[in-house]
């Protein structure tokens, strides 16, 4: 867990080689948003898009998006980035996670 959201610090550590490695991921679909963001400006060389998805397939096992709803493009975009379809989550505090996506590989 981070303080405070960096899209900068989350990236670094996605591609960390340092342990514990993260290997599932989850946040608000304006955190997956913001993090697009900072992809587009920031690894922009198609050599480093494609070591970035490569980390991402490889060591991340699942990342899952909940609390709002999942806008389609944020999810296609997500997708051709990380490799990863974000599972859709919702639930409350009061009865713990109600709705779910199905889970695929």
């Amino acid at each position: 867990m981070m303080p405070e959201f960096s899209p900068q610090q989350v990236w670094e550590k996605f591609l960390s080689s340092e342990t514990p490695r993260i290997n599932v991921f989850m946040a608000v679909p304006t955190i997956y948003t913001k993090l697009m963001e900072y992809y587009d400006r920031h690894f922009t060389q198609p050599h480093a898009q494609d070591f970035l998805r490569a980390v991402c397939e490889e060591k991340i096992r699942l990342m899952v998006s909940g609390s709002a709803a999942l806008p389609l493009p944020v999810l296609e975009k997500w997708k051709n980035i990380t490799g990863h379809t974000l599972l859709e989550r919702y639930g409350m505090t009061e009865i713990g996670m109600a709705l779910s996506g199905p889970l695929t590989t």
